[in-house]
């Protein structure tokens, strides 16, 4: 699905139409952040309104249209949330991208409290800097960022345990420091 797709406004009725038979696992994942520093006195506004559906409002739809087929599943179902370490602490020059994972960490509370009644497990994962293309301008060393694959490591972590124990949080943060940059 590409961001495209994931704005149309009946995306995720045709999803669910899709796919509520099959799914076990909901994985919201896609992003989407500004292609500079996002000034509030600066950005461009109509940015900020895609950034916060996109990476909002699709993983509430998502969730809202999925959320009844997985409470149908024998053992229950799981959401993982894959949001940033910018939905935890501020972001200077990124304000609608941490609103946006603001946004989404008090919605992944908030459905973990209800759906817990129904027998789905919300995680959500808080990255720090993943080697990837939007990461591409940060002052790291691309091969010293967390890999894609740490977070696929700790998206099965919920699968590990028992039916009466769900990781609600996960931060993964980075073991390199950021470099200032050059003036």
């Amino acid at each position: 699905m590409n961001q495209g797709d994931a704005l149309a406004p009946d995306f995720d009725s045709k999803v669910a139409e899709r796919v509520a038979t099959r799914v076990d696992v909901l994985v919201n994942s896609i992003t989407s952040t500004p292609d500079q520093h996002d000034s509030i006195f600066e950005a461009d506004v109509d940015t900020w309104d895609k950034m916060i559906a996109l990476n909002l409002v699709v993983p509430m739809r998502l969730t809202h249209a999925l959320a009844p087929s997985l409470a149908q599943r024998q053992g229950g179902g799981y959401i993982i949330n894959i949001s940033s370490m910018a939905g935890l602490r501020a972001s200077k020059y990124n304000s609608a991208y941490s609103a946006s994972k603001w946004g989404l960490t008090g919605w992944s509370k908030n459905s973990f409290e209800e759906l817990k009644e129904h027998n789905i497990r919300v995680t959500t994962i808080y990255p720090a800097y993943v080697a990837s293309d939007m990461t591409k301008e940060v002052p790291i060393d691309n091969e010293k960022m967390i890999l894609p694959e740490d977070i696929a490591l700790a998206a099965l972590l919920p699968f590990q345990m028992s039916a009466y124990a769900c990781p609600t949080d996960i931060v993964i943060g980075n073991t390199v420091t950021l470099k200032k940059p050059q003036r």
